[in-house]
């Protein structure tokens, strides 16, 4: 078993395939506070600031800095921007064992103010009067390993906070990695949110291979694992096959607006929204918008409708849901004759005087069957419903 608030792509890929078990925990412990995090151009001024404000209330600070070679450099350049008084150790996993405890155990019982040191505290440190961290050149680490470096401050009642420091002009992936850090911040399960956009950036990596790379940013994760999980329960014997091609054409399609969700954001919920497979997921996804974006506004309202229609199309052998002036079309694919007849058989047979539902076989539409389609039709309506009370 293993156990980690931000487990690495690789191992993630392995357990959102089904190889191996996973269970999330997302009750944080009594009393604990969100870590507020700051993004900032490194700074004589902020640095200094950041490391005071956390003095000034009888606390410590990590300054994370992962350059052995030039560490002690770091330490003397800190040491000319803090008052005399503040005082300074590092450590680095080329140092003796025996040196490296020796100087967390003096950190623990408050010897010294600042410990720089290289990412080699992301695991198992835990001083709880420790509550501000320092991270200095934060985009060439990955973003499961700054998280887990940002967990090292706020483990008290105390408020923590994380600062991330720009030395350089950040790259694509630089920039990737801020948004990511940005929009996790606060909600809940977050180290498993950061660990998924973390797998979405560096790729799945290999299964039985040493390679934490990929394609994968292509086509998106989701969509890659919703095919692959189709497979395996394909060879299994247990895939149930559905509609994939519906048509759902209506007078408003709806749209995600641009002052709502942004870039490359609004591109990956769109890829979520393509890849739902129920209601239930379709429910999730819309309660975690509302709580990263706000009120929904109307054009998305009428995009999550056509996602619902879309979705009791594909429940109910529907080809295509085509809105009229006054009510909506809905056309049965061509072989779902044997469905139709096995669902009317569980229903009382009465004739319907009205129908507002059509099918494109003619087959398929005999007095029999009229009622299993005004059932869809009651079912259906009541999507329509439930969709504008969004």
């Amino acid at each position: 078993m293993t156990l980690t608030a931000t487990p690495i792509p690789r191992t993630l890929n392995l357990s959102l395939l089904g190889i191996r078990d996973i269970s999330i925990i997302d009750t944080p412990p009594v009393n604990r506070l969100p870590i507020i995090t700051e993004i900032l151009d490194w700074d004589e001024n902020e640095v200094k600031m950041a490391i005071l404000k956390e003095l000034s209330r009888d606390g410590q600070v990590f300054y994370i800095y992962n350059d052995v070679k030039n560490m002690k450099n770091k330490v003397q350049e800190l040491k000319e921007i803090v008052p005399d008084f503040v005082k300074m150790e590092f450590i680095h996993g080329q140092l003796p064992p025996q040196e490296i405890k020796d100087k967390l155990i003096r950190f623990e019982n408050g010897d010294f103010d600042i410990l720089v040191a290289s990412t080699i505290i992301e695991n198992g440190i835990d001083i709880p009067n420790a509550n501000t961290i320092l991270i200095e050149n934060f985009t060439g680490l990955g973003l499961a390993q700054i998280y887990q470096l940002k967990g090292r401050v706020g483990r008290s009642d105390r408020q923590g906070y994380c600062y991330l420091l720009k030395t350089r002009n950040a790259t694509k992936l630089g920039k990737q990695k801020e948004e990511s850090l940005l929009k996790v911040e606060g909600i809940k399960s977050g180290g498993f949110q950061i660990s998924v956009e973390d797998l979405k950036i560096r790729g799945a990596g290999e299964i039985l291979g040493d390679k934490q790379h990929g394609t994968i940013e292509t086509f998106g994760y989701d969509l890659y694992i919703k095919m692959l999980n189709e497979e395996i329960q394909r060879q299994k014997g247990e895939f149930s096959e559905k509609i994939e091609n519906v048509e759902i054409i209506l007078l408003d399609q709806g749209f995600i607006p641009e002052n709502y969700i942004q870039n490359e954001e609004k591109l990956n919920i769109y890829r979520r929204f393509a890849t739902l497979s129920s209601n239930e997921e379709l429910k999730d996804l819309v309660f975690e918008i509302k709580d990263r974006f706000g009120k929904i506004p109307e054009s998305l309202k009428k995009f999550i409708l056509s996602i619902k229609f879309k979705l009791f199309a594909q429940k109910n052998k529907i080809k295509r849901i085509f809105e009229i002036k006054n009510g909506y079309k809905l056309y049965f694919v061509e072989n779902c004759e044997k469905e139709i007849k096995n669902l009317s058989k569980k229903i009382k047979i009465k004739k319907v005087e009205s129908l507002q539902i059509l099918g494109e076989n003619k087959k398929n539409l005999n007095e029999e069957n009229f009622v299993v389609i005004e059932v869809l039709k009651k079912e259906f309506l009541e999507v329509v419903k439930r969709g504008e009370k969004l």
